[in-house]
Parts: structure tokens; sequence; C-alpha cells
């Protein structure tokens, strides 16, 4: 009887630890499936994160490349204006480099291309050197220093530039200038080229003054036939050298005020009032 009861509770228990066994390996691969699901949702989410700032960097990129253009443009806009600013710094120190080197306000620089523009046969303008020039065959007669009605009245109108707010600012150099033809008529007047340069010098100097111009502001000098724009022909045909050229320079008057009261205007003695020595 006890044998009886004994075997089929044995059994039961036999039945439930196969169970047992049986169900470890299931558990076992759930626990494995759900950690390879966590780690697929966290792969995906990590791509999907990935993708998100690969998208924001290749906006960015496309922005950087959109500001390198521009700054790329810009350089090119910058190189195009630092090469007209040293273009026109060659301009000016050309213009430096000039006789008088001086360039001359704007108002000034108009107003004497202007006049010389209303006298085309008596003036020219060099506005790199600040310089009119006057022609001296149709300032002078052959020989002379004595400027001509018509001559006299274009000057008086280049004193009146000469004076205006801008202009006064400036002194002004007188330079006359000959060809190398020797002087006939006017030998016993003048002794040679140089001295006539320097006479017509004065004379337009001294037209100036007639309108209205300080004397002051007028240095006058004469290279005779020794600074020709062309070739000399001893024989004359070289109109172009006989000339007078009127500079525009800054004014010394600070320098020379106090010693201009000095001056003494008295004509000299035509008798030395002392004993004069030959120089050596």
């Amino acid at each position: 009887m006890h044998r009886a009861i004994t075997l089929p509770l044995v059994a039961i228990a036999g039945l439930l630890l196969g169970g047992c066994v049986a169900q470890k390996p299931y558990d076992e691969v759930s626990r494995v499936n759900a950690s390879q699901g966590e780690q697929i949702t966290r792969l995906v989410q990590e791509k999907q994160t990935a993708e998100q700032i690969a998208e924001r960097q290749r906006g960015r990129i496309g922005e950087l490349e959109g500001q390198l253009d521009a700054k790329n443009k810009q350089i090119t806009g910058l190189t195009g204006q630092i090469d007209a600013f040293r273009s026109n710094m060659g301009a000016i120190e050309q213009r430096l480099n000039n006789v008088g080197g001086l360039m001359l306000d704007p108002r000034t620089d108009l107003e004497l291309s202007n006049l010389a523009a209303q006298n085309p046969t008596l003036f020219s303008y060099d506005s790199s050197r600040g310089m009119i020039q006057v022609s001296s065959d149709l300032t002078f007669g052959s020989g002379s220093d004595v400027v001509k009605p018509e001559a006299t009245e274009a000057l008086q109108g280049l004193a009146r530039v000469l004076q205006g707010v801008n202009a006064s600012r400036y002194d002004v150099q007188i330079v006359g200038h000959t060809d190398s033809q020797a002087l006939n008529r006017s030998r016993e007047r003048f002794r040679n080229n140089r001295y006539l340069s320097v006479a017509r010098a004065i004379a337009v100097s001294e037209a100036l003054q007639s309108g209205g111009m300080e004397a002051t502001r007028c240095l006058v000098s004469g290279w005779g036939q020794y600074r020709p724009i062309v070739a000399n022909n001893p024989s004359g045909g070289t109109p172009a050298n006989r000339r007078v050229e009127i500079y525009l320079v800054p004014r010394q008057d600070a320098s020379y005020a106090v010693a201009e009261e000095r001056y003494d205007n008295t004509p000299a003695p035509a008798t030395p009032t002392r004993e004069e020595y030959p120089l050596k």
C-alpha cells in the first residue's frame, strides 16, 4: 500500500522537475532577446542622433562655404582698391617729384585750367607741376622784354586768379627761357640770352603786379637757352623754347614777415660809400 502511494508521488515530482529544467533555456533566450532589443533601440537612436548632427554639420559647412565665398569676393575687391590706391600714390609721388613738388588745391587747379582754355594760344597749363607756361612769341616782340597789350590783359586775368582765396596761399616763381638764337638788335641792351630771359621774367612779374598781385609773392629768374623743351636750332625755328614758366609754390610769409620790415627800399647810391675791392 505504502509503495503504491509512493510511486505516483515520485512521478509527479519528476514531471515538475522536468518542467523547471525546460523553463531555464526559455528564460535565457528571452533575456538575450530583450537585451538585444534594447541594444538595437539604442543603436537606432544613436544613428538618428548622428544623422541629425551630420545634417547640422552639412548645413554649417554650406554656411561657412558661403561666408568663405563672400570673404574671397571682399578680398578681391580690397585687392582692387589697394591696386588703385598704389596707382594713385604713384601718380601723387610723380607729381611731388616734379618741379615745384606741389599738388595745387582743386579750386586753383580748375581756375588755372579754365584760364588756359580761354587763352589757348598764349597759355598752357601743366596741372601735374602747378605751372602756367606763357608763350614768349605772343607776349614779347623779337629780342624785346616789353609785354604786348593783349598779353598784359591776359596776365592781369591770371593775377586775379592768383589772388583768389585758395591761390593766395602760393608764392609765384617766374622763370624765363629763350632759344639759342644769337641776339641782334637787342644786344646793346641784353648781354646774352640769359639776361633777356630774366628781363622777360621781370616783365611778366610786373604785368601780374599791375593786375593786383603782391610783389612780395614774386620770384624771378632766367635760364636763357639752357633748359630747352626741344633741341635748339642756332638759326631759330624753336618757338617752343621761347617761353616764360610760372610755378606756384607754398608761401613763405611766416619766415620773412619780420625780415621784410627791415628792408630798406631806398635806391643804392650811384657812387659807393666805401672803397670797394675787386673780387679775386
